[in-house]
C-alpha cells in the first residue's frame, strides 16, 4: 500500500524537530500544556492525513509503515515517537493486573477527564469502562479463541482529535501503549473502544497485517458486546455493498468492513474458524490460500465453498433477512445490486461494474411473466476464474439456489420455470488468485415459452369395475423434464397431494407430442376430487398446471 501524507504544519515540525531530554517526548519539553495537547493532535493528524476519508481507528495506519508494507516518512516516525513517549502532565495511574491506565483530573488540563464515580469506587467510570473492555477482549481471545495475549498494555486517556477513537501503538520492551479519546463519548463506547485496540494488541503481536488485524479488531470489539453498534452496522453494509472489489482490496478504509467475514465464520463455523483465519492470515502471502488453509484445518471445507455462502448471506440483508443468515442482517441496509431488470428480455454487455479478486457481484432479475421459463445466460471474462449460482425466490418467500455450471470458455446457461417466480437473483463470483485485475462479465435473460412442458389436455374420469381414476394429459412439447407427478386435492381444499410414489418418466420432447395415464388407485367413489399434473426438472424444480375436477361418469 502506497500511503500518503501531508505536508506538516509549522508548529508540529518545529516541535517534532526540537528534540527534549533522553527519555521524553520529542520537542515538548518547554511547550504549555495547551500546546502540548496541540502538537499531539497534530501528529495524529499527521499519520491520519492520508486516508482520504473519516478515521475512527489510527491503528492500521500504524501498523503498515512499522510493518514495513509502506515507506515511513520522517514526520510520522516522529508522530509515532511522540505518542509513544509522551507523558501527561500530573497523571494518575491506575493499575489492575496486567493494564494500567493513565489519565489526567486536573481542571486545567486540555487532557482532563471528568471524574464521574457513579458506582463509589473510588475512580472515574471512563477508567472502569476501558479495563472492562480490555478484559472483555482478553477473554474472548484469550478463552474464547485460545490466542497468545499482548501481554502488559498501557492506556492513556487523552485528547487525539480529528474524529480518531483510538490508536494502538508498536509495543516497545513488551508494552503495548494504547491512546483512547474520551472526549464525549459514552461508557458503553469507551468500552467497546478499549477492546477493540486491545484485539489490536494482540493481533498485531500475532503478525496480522493492518487491514485484517481492523477487520478482526472490528468483530471481535463487537463480538464481547453482543453484536455490532450501530456505526459497524453502517461499515458492515458499506462494505457488503462493495463486495465486487474483492476482500483482499489493498484500502484501509475498507478494512473494518471485512469484520462481515469473521462475523460469517463465528456464526457459520464457529470460533475455531475465526482462531484459524487470524492463524493463517497472520502468515502472509496470499489471502486466499490463508483462508483456504483454514478452513480445511477446521474440517469446514474450501474458501471456494465458503465463500458462496458468504455472498448468499451478504444478499440476505435489510428487508431480505430470512432470520437464519447474520443474526444483525435486518439491521444491515438492503443489499446492493449491480444491475437490475424487471422486463425481459434482458442484456447486459459487460456493462455492470467488474469483479475483483475474491469480489462477488449480484444480479437482481425482477421478471412479470408467469407462464414459460426464466432462460439465463453468462460469460464471463476467459482469463478469469468465474463461480455464479442462480438465487431463485418464490411469491412464498422460499428460496432455490442453484449452481449455473459454466463451460471451458466460462460461458453457462440454466432455465428455470417461471411460474410462482418473484425474483431471480444472479451471483457471481471471481474466484481467481489475489493481486490479478479486475474483470467484467455479460448477461442474459428472455423468456422460453412452453417451458418446462406445455399440457394441451388433463382429464380424470372413473376406472370402471376396477375403481379409483384414470388421469391422462397430453404435452404439445418438453425440454428438460425429469418427470411427472399427479396432484390430488378434494373440492375447496388448497392442500394436494402426489398420488404417484415415483416420478413418471418424461417421454417427450421439444418438437414432439406425448401422452400420459395414471391410475389413481386411491381415489374413493362419490368424493369429488381434482388433479393437476406436475412437470419436475432435474433441478428439482417444478411447474404445474392448472387443476381440472375429476368426472362422475
Amino acid at each position: 500500500m502506497n500511503l500518503s501524507f501531508p505536508r506538516l504544519p509549522a508548529l508540529l515540525s518545529l516541535a517534532l524537530a526540537a528534540g527534549g531530554p533522553a527519555g521524553a517526548a520529542p520537542g515538548i519539553v518547554d511547550l504549555p500544556l495547551s500546546s502540548r495537547a496541540g502538537v499531539r493532535i497534530q501528529a495524529v493528524t499527521a499519520l491520519s492525513g492520508g486516508s482520504g476519508s473519516p478515521i475512527v481507528c489510527l491503528t492500521p495506519w500504524t501498523l503498515q509503515p512499522v510493518r514495513g508494507e509502506a515507506v515511513t516518512p520522517p514526520t510520522v516516525r516522529r508522530a509515532l515517537a511522540l505518542l509513544a513517549t509522551e507523558a501527561l502532565s500530573g497523571e494518575r495511574r491506575i493499575v489492575e493486573r496486567d493494564v494500567t491506565v493513565r489519565f489526567v483530573t486536573d481542571r486545567g488540563s486540555p487532557d482532563r477527564l471528568e471524574a464521574i464515580d457513579e458506582n463509589a469506587n473510588g475512580r472515574p467510570d471512563a477508567v472502569d469502562a476501558v479495563l472492562a473492555g480490555v478484559a472483555r477482549a482478553q477473554r474472548l481471545l484469550g478463552v474464547g479463541l485460545e490466542l497468545p495475549g499482548a501481554g502488559s498494555i498501557e492506556i492513556v486517556l487523552a485528547r487525539l482529535g480529528s474524529g480518531v477513537e483510538g490508536v494502538a501503538l508498536p509495543s516497545r520492551d513488551g508494552r503495548v501503549t494504547i491512546w483512547l479519546d474520551p472526549s464525549g463519548r459514552s461508557v458503553a463506547t469507551l468500552r467497546r473502544a478499549a477492546a477493540h485496540q486491545a484485539v489490536h494488541a494482540i493481533a498485531a503481536g500475532l503478525g496480522l497485517g493492518g487491514a485484517w488485524s481492523e477487520a478482526f479488531s472490528t468483530w471481535a470489539a463487537g463480538a464481547t458486546e453482543g453484536g455490532p453498534d450501530e456505526r459497524a452496522t453502517v461499515v458492515l453494509g458499506q462494505r457488503l455493498a462493495r463486495l465486487a472489489e474483492g476482500l483482499d482490496r489493498d484500502d484501509l478504509t475498507l478494512a473494518p468492513g471485512n469484520a462481515a467475514w469473521f462475523a460469517f465464520l463465528d456464526e457459520a463455523y464457529g470460533r475455531t474458524a475465526v482462531k484459524l483465519a487470524v492463524e493463517e492470515l497472520a502468515h502472509g502471502g496470499s489471502t486466499r490460500a490463508a483462508l483456504d488453509r483454514a478452513l480445511r484445518r477446521g474440517g469446514g471445507g474450501s474458501f471456494e465453498e465458503a465463500f458462496r455462502d458468504f455472498q448468499l448471506w451478504s444478499v440476505l440483508t435489510g428487508s431480505r433477512d430470512d432470520g437464519r443468515h447474520f443474526s444483525f442482517a435486518g439491521r444491515l441496509p438492503a443489499p446492493t445490486f449491480a444491475g437490475v431488470a424487471d422486463m425481459l428480455p434482458a442484456l447486459s454487455i459487460q456493462a455492470d461494474p467488474e469483479v475483483a479478486p475474491l469480489g462477488a457481484a449480484s444480479v437482481l432479475l425482477s421478471p412479470a411473466e408467469r407462464a414459460g421459463g426464466l432462460a439465463l445466460r453468462f460469460e464471463g471474462d476467459r482469463t478469469t476464474r468465474w463461480a455464479v449460482d442462480v438465487l431463485l425466490v418464490r411469491s412464498s418467500g422460499a428460496m432455490h439456489r442453484l449452481p449455473l455450471t459454466l463451460d471451458e470458455d466460462d460461458a453457462g446457461e440454466l432455465t428455470v420455470p417461471l411460474q410462482d417466480l418473484r425474483e431471480a437473483l444472479l451471483l457471481v463470483r471471481n474466484l481467481d488468485e489475489d493481486g490479478k485485475a479486475p474483470r467484467k462479465y455479460t448477461w442474459s435473460a428472455y423468456v422460453e415459452p412452453g417451458y418446462p412442458a406445455e399440457i394441451a389436455h388433463l382429464s380424470a374420469e372413473p376406472a370402471g369395475t376396477r375403481g379409483g381414476m384414470i388421469v391422462s394429459w397430453e404435452t404439445v412439447g418438453e425440454r428438460g423434464v425429469l418427470g411427472f407427478n399427479v396432484l390430488r386435492s378434494r373440492a375447496g381444499d388448497p392442500s394436494e397431494t402426489p398420488v404417484n410414489p415415483v416420478w413418471i418418466p418424461a417421454i417427450g420432447d421439444t418438437g414432439s407430442a406425448a401422452a400420459y395415464s395414471f391410475l389413481d388407485a386411491g381415489a374413493r367413489p362419490g368424493v369429488a376430487y381434482q388433479y393437476r399434473i406436475e412437470a419436475v426438472t432435474p433441478e428439482g424444480l417444478v411447474s404445474r398446471s392448472d387443476a381440472v375436477p375429476a368426472s362422475s361418469r
